[in-house]
């Protein structure tokens, strides 16, 4: 599944008669943050077995990731982390700025090295890389912010700290990574802290709402969108040992499969896991379990159809086995309930999300297993023939503004919906670009200075498009440096050799480092890689032979990003393409062409070359790339039967002889 597309939005089903119902449903509690990634073939650093202060680390430790060879699993490193990383104090002094006394004793964790998150400075230079945070959520005079507390001693720390320490240090050090566990502290129970009024429960969490009409109940819930029952089940005996829920509603297993944690019968142990931790925490706990639903075929991922069908076949097979008297297991058919299949998706939005009516329908498929495996309920439920349309709204507010990244977008959020359209232009002309993005937000990045561009909002509330908001506008004052020039790419046989020449121009006396982007044009879905070096070349290694990639460089200074310089695209592991064939040239009119010839595998893109055969002069071609083996040419002055063209072929530096060259026959009437 691409990154773009955000995990299955699973709904549970009202509750019915006396039972507690809990649902567990899909997002991660870790945060990832990485920058880039550098390979430096050396002995991984080493400390000593142990030490009393983390002053006493190793030098060595700061950069000691950037030492693990590339496709390294996370799995198969132990990596050095604290608990509770920024609990300092328990009570600080006024007037010295010093903690102190009993609390401190108990809260403190770690050494301290500064307020502010400023001790993670120190941490990471000892090679910690695995963070503990954890927030309570303020409401001060500056709005709503998460503050770093442990229990109800606050850290002096806000979220926003850590964020820009971690931001620094990885800047400071590309090839490190930094791993990120942040947990909502506040329960509310002895010598714990409180959420800000207003928001002491999960409902604020949440990006939805019951409907109006529906009748008051129990309402906690365990439902978070993405989550996997590799998470989940490591964290259901604590749920239910604190909420002693009477029947667990359990839709699982999608993104097990959909972002290769497991397959079907890894799920499958997965899920079984699950049910004896509930267990272990509430022998008599009953379960209605869900099946996985099929979603519209993506390219490239029909394993992931063969892994639901594998694993709704095992867990029909497991579930008698896993049901007894005093616990019962029930089988939810999601899967039959849910209108989506390989073929089409009606009951989604989006091929896999669903839509007002996809819910009711998975709605559906619980409140039957309930009724009749459980004895809930009159009746099951029917799915109404009229569906209620989702609320909405057109986004309010909406701004743009120049940053120094580019362009920041932002307007009030938009109860009810999932996600926003967001659609640019540069100013004075017609046709608009649409991006998606799932919060009230859109960054503009890739913006040059003086560039006026025009935006439209609207919200996205499940496949019924709102209306559009009215046009705003800003115009670019970036602070991002220009990519370099003179950019060279090889082909090697299982990757791609850069280097490029120095950038010039406004904001290139910060530049520190440079980002080498790579985009396999062959992979349905593909993710860009990047890979960060503070040198001027990189071997961009570890790709596929054979397909060809888009290759940028991207200069990175103080302000972030700038927009990225293209490098000639190249097949991997190919040599010197032929010279096309069959270059056919048809005049579509009095001033342009059609060209079309043969090209090869081994050829990554092509260049065209243009001569005035009348006016004389050499054949000339800029450094622009066709990548088809088909191009257009406009604005042939005085007329096209003036001019010869010729087709090379590339892979990156390595360029074929010309081809055949043709003259463009004149257009009758011409």
């Amino acid at each position: 599944m691409p990154p773009s597309e955000p995990p299955i939005r699973q709904e549970r089903p009202p509750r019915a008669g006396r039972r507690r119902a809990r649902a567990v449903l899909g997002t991660a509690l870790a945060l990832f943050l990485s920058l880039t990634g550098i390979t430096l073939r050396a002995t991984p650093a080493q400390a000593n077995d142990h030490y009393s202060s983390i002053t006493e680390a190793s030098a060595a430790n700061v950069d000691w990731m950037s030492r693990v060879p590339d496709g390294t699993s996370l799995s198969w490193l132990s990596v050095p982390g604290t608990h509770d990383s920024l609990a300092l104090c328990g009570e600080r002094d006024p007037k010295t700025g010093k903690c102190g006394g009993v609390a401190t004793s108990i809260a403190q964790t770690q050494e301290n090295h500064g307020f502010s998150a400023k001790t993670l400075t120190t941490q990471y230079r000892a090679g910690i890389r695995a963070l503990d945070i954890r927030v309570r959520l303020d409401k001060g005079d500056e709005g709503l912010k998460f503050t770093v507390h442990h229990g109800s001693a606050h850290q002096y720390a806000n979220f926003t700290d850590v964020l820009n320490v971690t931001r620094d240090f990885l800047r400071a050090e590309p090839g490190e990574t930094v791993l990120l566990h942040l947990k909502a502290e506040c329960d509310g129970g002895t010598f714990g802290c409180e959420d800000a009024d207003g928001y002491r429960t999960d409902a604020w969490r949440t990006s939805g709402a019951y409907a109006k009409d529906a009748a008051a109940f129990d309402s906690d819930h365990f439902a978070v969108w993405g989550r996997q029952v590799a998470q989940d089940k490591n964290l259901i005996r604590e749920q239910v040992a604190r909420y002693r829920p009477d029947l667990l509603l359990v839709g699982l297993g999608f993104n097990d499969m959909g972002w290769f944690v497991s397959d079907g019968p890894g799920t499958l142990a997965g899920m079984k896991t699950f049910v004896d931790e509930a267990r272990a925490a509430k022998p008599d706990v009953e379960f209605a379990l869900a099946n996985v639903p099929q979603r519209e075929r993506i390219g490239g991922r029909d394993d992931l159809i063969t892994k639901t069908d594998t694993y709704n076949r095992l867990l029909a097979d497991a579930v008698p086995d896993w049901d007894t008297a005093a616990s019962p297991v029930k089988l939810v058919d999601w899967r039959g309930a849910y209108d989506c299949a390989p073929a089409s998706c009606p009951a989604a939005y989006d091929g896999l999300h669903p839509d007002a009516r996809g819910e009711f329908q998975i709605a559906g498929a619980f409140a039957d297993t309930l009724h009749e495996e459980f004895g809930l309920g009159t009746s099951a439920l029917t799915v109404p023939a009229g569906v209620p349309a989702r609320p909405g709204g057109t986004p309010a507010g909406v701004k743009a503004a120049s940053a120094d990244t580019g362009i920041v977008v932002t307007w009030n959020p938009v109860f009810g919906a999932f996600g926003y359209e967001v659609r640019s232009r540069p100013a004075g002309t017609t046709a608009w670009s649409t991006t998606r993005v799932t919060a009230n937000r859109s960054d503009s990045t890739w913006v040059v200075d003086g560039q006026r561009m025009e935006y439209q909002v609207r919200a996205d509330t499940g496949g019924s498009g709102g209306t559009w908001s009215g046009t705003v506008s800003a115009t670019a004052r970036p602070k991002t440096a220009a990519g370099p020039v003179g950019i060279v790419t090889r082909p090697t046989a299982t990757g791609i050799d850069l280097a490029w020449g120095t950038p010039t121009g406004p904001h290139t006396d910060t530049i520190d480092r440079y980002g080498v982007i790579a985009y396999d044009r062959d992979t349905p879905g593909a993710f860009i890689e990047t890979v960060g070096t503070r040198g001027k070349s990189l071997r961009f290694d570890g790709l596929k032979p054979g397909h060809r990639y888009t290759l940028a460089v991207q200069t990175w200074n103080g302000a972030g990003g700038g927009m990225p310089a293209l490098g000639r695209p190249v097949v991997v592991g190919a040599g010197t393409p032929p010279a096309p064939t069959g270059l056919k040239v048809t005049s579509t009119d009095a001033t342009t062409v059609r060209l079309d010839w043969t090209g090869s595998a081994a050829a990554a893109g092509y260049r065209v070359w243009v001569r005035n055969v009348t006016g004389g002069g050499p054949s000339t071609a800029d450094e622009y790339v066709v990548e088809e083996t088909s191009h257009g040419i406009a604005f042939l002055f005085p007329g096209v039967w003036n001019f010869e063209f010729c087709v090379t072929a590339v892979n990156g530096a390595l360029e074929s002889g010309k081809s055949s060259c043709v003259v463009a026959p004149r257009p009758a009437g011409s």
